[in-house]
């Protein structure tokens, strides 16, 4: 992606709540390598702020240049505890998902009403993105770079994600398109390396295929469907 130019990186500057950084633009615009999905993050990152920082404070954890992936590692690990855990469940789902099955995973870790808030937070602040089947996504493509570190919680948090994707599985054939969730259960089952269960998940992700492709054979042609019945 290109540079912004000076003008409209100062006015997507402003329009992201960071005016008091225009005093270190030029500074600034080297630092994010004037990428506008950086400048937005830089805003986020004040808005879900627990206090107001200077300028300095903003800039100071980041890099000589930065990266959108470094700009999300620093505005995660500065988050609050339930929005992180939030983050968190949400790319090990890896897929859209409504607020009960992020409640379901986070059960013991994150209040349900702390779920909902840290939820809306980050949907407004554009590190989520919301459909208008209430269905909550990362609003990053590598939600792998959004998992807990590698360890125990984050293997576990997987494993619970693979869990609540199965039992939100299609049963009944239509279509390849119902998939999605068992590929999102699979990715997860990879991610955490339990190789064997992901294998079973394959299996029947065949036998779903097998079983449309089944239906789609026994529907009567167009052709079938226009001839006349026979007389005896």
């Amino acid at each position: 992606m290109g540079w912004l130019p000076h003008k409209d990186f100062d006015t997507l500057v402003d329009r992201a709540g960071l005016a008091e950084l225009r005093k270190k633009r030029t500074t600034l615009r080297e630092q994010l390598q004037g990428n506008p999905g950086c400048i937005e993050l830089m805003g986020a990152r004040n808005e879900l702020s627990a206090q107001e920082r200077s300028p300095d404070e903003l800039m100071a954890p980041l890099g000589p240049t930065v990266t959108v992936h470094d700009l999300l590692a620093v505005t995660i690990g500065e988050l609050s505890l339930p929005r992180r855990k939030v983050v968190y469940a949400l790319a090990a789902c890896g897929m859209p998902v409504d607020d009960t099955t992020v409640i379901a995973l986070l059960t013991g870790d994150v209040k349900d009403v702390e779920v909902g808030g840290a939820l809306e937070d980050l949907t407004r602040n554009q590190l989520v993105s919301k459909t208008s089947a209430k269905l909550y996504n990362l609003s990053v493509d590598n939600t792998n770079a959004l998992l807990p570190p590698a360890g125990e919680e984050r293997a576990e948090l997987l494993l619970r994600a693979a869990d609540e994707l199965g039992k939100r599985r299609v049963v009944n054939s239509t279509g390849p398109d119902q998939l999605r969730t068992h590929f999102a259960q699979l990715q997860a089952l990879l991610t955490a390396e339990r190789y064997g269960v992901a294998y079973d998940v394959i299996d029947d992700m065949i036998d779903f295929v097998n079983k449309w492709e089944l239906r789609i054979h026994a529907l009567p042609t167009a052709q079938e469907d226009s001839e006349p019945a026979s007389v005896s």
